[in-house]
Parts: structure tokens; C-alpha cells; sequence
């Protein structure tokens, strides 16, 4: 899976877009924050402003 982009529901709040590499099929996955794996808000941003893969 290969992280595309950010998208914002009202009801669920950010959530990251991933393409499957194999078959193209595209899943939202919300944003880990305050857990043990916790998601990189640097890598975030990044991807926010489209220069990076989570």
C-alpha cells in the first residue's frame, strides 16, 4: 500500500488515502494519534503538501 494523499471527513476527521500497489483499489485509513503507534505528523504534513509516502 502506498499512502496518496489526505482526505477530511466531518464524522471520522483525517484520514489517509492508500493504493494498493497490485490491484489499484483505494482505502481510507484514519490517523493513528495518541496510541503506541502513533502517526508521524511530519510524515503527515508531508503528505498534506504531496512530497511524501507514509
Amino acid at each position: 500500500m502506498k499512502a496518496l494523499c489526505l482526505k477530511y471527513s466531518g464524522k471520522k476527521g483525517w484520514q489517509i488515502v492508500h493504493k494498493c500497489m497490485k490491484c489499484d483499489q483505494e482505502k481510507l485509513n484514519l490517523i493513528a494519534e495518541g496510541d503506541v503507534q502513533s502517526d508521524d505528523w511530519t510524515e503527515i504534513v508531508k503528505l498534506s503538501q504531496g512530497s511524501a509516502q507514509l
